[in-house]
């Protein structure tokens, strides 16, 4: 329904729109995903194989929009994720030796703790341009209807009895659409909500450059009759598979049940700094996800059709960047591992935009 609401608009939009000055169309992708201890891969299959590294977070966010642009506005429609995961170390040791029967150090206390946070939503933004000075202001403002929710925590504690045994007790609190750790049978909940966003555009001076976005300034999901789950557990009754590795099967006690629920979106903010030397630039970016930052440091060079290409090392994940940019499209990727399915950091940008 969402979606065909969102193409009537835009087709309703688009007849006294299109013979206006200005009037433009577009699509972009944008996308970055991270994970510390484990390939993005391997988590999104939930298979965790592959090289393990020592880490605490893993997060995904991106968005696809479609819309129209005239004079100093755009209306879009879009779908958008957001996925946010902290946990502890030992959480990420004990998931990654279960999931693959490795063996276990007898005799480890391990401290569990998992914080969530995701999102799938679909959106309609419109957005507003202007100037002051020398600074360029976009100011984009956002419905969203919320179609998957995670929000909460896990703590506890976890001992080691054997190579292929152990103990958890654990509190668990948390608001969900599907019940992924106990699989009670639910109806899944609706979130109406909203967000604004920020877009600054800055030259000072012929020479430099700024850039300042920031996504999810203010932004929540009110969802009703949200199911939860508040209780304690452990593994106290135990099952076993045919090789002998214990399976986590908890039993809990607490409470079951339907409740309304205000979910906070984390703020996102990009700043990037261009300083020109005749076509070439050097570049500064910084991006906060609020989980985790990263540093970003690169080169720029200017053609002769008003197009460019930046490349970056982000050095925070040990990274590179390459964008692209023209007129009307956009183009930027980011890896750290050229065989992506073992990377641990991948950005995807794409824009197109048809002036007419």
């Amino acid at each position: 329904m969402f979606y065909k609401q969102g193409i009537t608009a835009l087709l309703l939009l688009w007849s006294p729109i299109i013979f206006a000055e200005d009037f433009s169309a577009y699509f972009l992708i944008d996308s970055f995903s991270n994970s510390e201890p484990i390939a993005i891969k391997a988590v999104t299959d939930d298979t965790w194989d592959g090289s393990f590294h020592t880490g605490d977070t893993a997060f995904a966010v991106g968005r696809a929009e479609v819309g129209v642009g005239w004079d100093q506005w755009r209306f879009g429609f879009y779908r958008r994720y957001d996925y946010y995961y902290k946990f502890s170390p030992d959480t990420a040791y004990l998931k990654y030796y279960t999931e693959n029967k490795l063996q276990l150090n007898t005799g480890e206390q391990l401290d569990i703790y998992l914080a969530a946070n995701t999102l799938i939503a679909n959106g309609v933004s419109l957005t507003h341009s202007l100037t002051l000075a020398d600074a360029n202001f976009d100011i984009k403002v956002s419905y969203l209807e919320g179609k998957y929710l995670t929000s909460g925590s896990l703590v506890g504690d976890a001992e080691v009895l054997a190579e292929n045994d152990y103990d958890l007790e654990f509190y668990v609190d948390y608001f969900y659409s599907e019940d992924k750790l106990f699989d009670r049978e639910v109806v899944s909940p609706e979130g109406k909500g909203y967000s604004v966003d920020l877009n600054i555009d800055w030259s000072p001076s012929d020479d430099w450059d700024f850039n300042l976005s920031i996504n999810d300034l203010l932004a929540k999901i009110f969802w009703e009759d949200a199911p939860r789950t508040s209780a304690i557990g452990d593994t106290d009754t135990k099952e076993y598979d045919e090789n002998g590795y214990v399976i986590f099967n908890p039993v809990i006690s607490g409470l079951e049940t339907y409740e309304d629920y205000t979910q906070t979106l984390p703020r996102k903010i990009s700043f990037t700094s261009a300083y020109s030397l005749n076509k070439a630039s050097i570049l500064f970016e910084f991006k906060d996800f609020d989980i985790k930052q990263f540093y970003s440091i690169g080169l720029g060079f200017k053609g002769s059709n008003d197009d460019s290409v930046n490349v970056f090392y982000n050095y925070t994940a040990s990274a590179l960047k390459f964008y692209y940019q023209s007129q009307w499209v956009e183009f930027g990727i980011t890896t750290d591992e050229f065989q992506l399915h073992k990377a641990r950091t991948f950005a995807l940008q794409l824009s197109v935009t048809a002036t007419f």
